[in-house]
């Protein structure tokens, strides 16, 4: 048992907190993932929306706030901050792994092969975000727009509140990553 415990340590230990992966050029969608109570999409409006106009947008998030899916809440926000490009609602999704394989079941209905996917997601859920993606798009360059969140500092650890939402999402991870170990099969649309 000393065994595992130092597994699992390790493993919490050696997971990215937070990635930037920057595109160089346009992507071929911008997915804003659910949750982060706004920031992400007034983030996109801000820094992502005037570089990628054209790009369509995708939002997930299926779970019910005020009786509509949070993607849906999130497409009107989008077009009250004066997005014009084409924002659709992947509103079926409750985790990151769904938010990640109802978008690739949602460009297999459409017919389409994206080459490069552009997410945009709170900084401390970014680490997990990109290796999800990758996993459920493995043929497809993922890239990765941290919008400032909870890591306002680089010490998160001097923080008790930046604390906990780290090792949380460091926990989420763990757990995704035996998910997926045990059952491979979880990444099949």
């Amino acid at each position: 048992s000393a065994i595992i415990l130092f597994m699992i340590g390790a493993g919490l230990l050696f997971q990215p907190i937070s990635i930037e992966k920057v595109s160089q050029s346009s992507p071929d969608a911008i997915i804003i993932l659910g949750g982060g109570g706004g920031l992400r999409v007034k983030h996109y409006t801000k820094s992502l929306h005037e570089r990628y106009p054209f790009v369509p947008v995708i939002t997930t998030g299926g779970i019910s706030f005020f009786g509509r899916p949070i993607a849906q809440h999130m497409v009107s926000y989008a077009r009250a901050l004066g997005v014009q490009a084409p924002v659709i609602a992947i509103d079926t999704s409750k985790s990151t792994f769904d938010d990640a394989l109802h978008t690739r079941q949602y460009f297999q209905e459409n017919k389409r092969t994206p080459t490069s996917l552009l997410v945009v997601t709170s900084d401390y859920h970014t680490g997990r975000s990109f290796w999800v993606f990758k996993k459920v798009f493995p043929e497809t360059n993922i890239f990765i727009e941290p919008v400032p969140d909870k890591l306002l500092t680089k010490k998160w650890w001097t923080d008790y509140n930046t604390t906990q939402h780290v090792l949380e999402e460091k926990a989420r991870f763990l757990f995704y990553r035996l998910v997926v170990f045990l059952n491979p099969s979880i990444l099949n649309v």
